[in-house]
């Protein structure tokens, strides 16, 4: 029945989402237990500013997201 193919792709969606969300999740503590928990010292000033560089946008995106869901839901109300 398509109705069970339908449930089937969301739910798919769904868990990817969730796993996606997931290990973005787990690298961005993981660097920054690197940049924060004294492992800076033994990185080379390269891979220190690449490892800064990517935890950066990757907090900034987990809070515009956070902002705008709150945004979203006070609108909704």
């Amino acid at each position: 029945r398509p109705e069970e193919i339908i449930n089937r792709y969301v739910r798919l969606q769904t868990a990817t989402a969730n796993i996606t969300r997931g290990l973005g999740t787990l690298a961005l503590l993981w660097s920054t237990v690197v940049l924060f928990g004294g492992f800076v010292s033994i990185l080379p000033v390269k891979e220190f500013w690449f490892l800064a560089g990517l935890t950066i946008p990757m907090a900034c995106r987990y809070n515009l997201i956070s902002l705008l869901n709150s945004e979203h839901v006070s609108y909704v109300i």
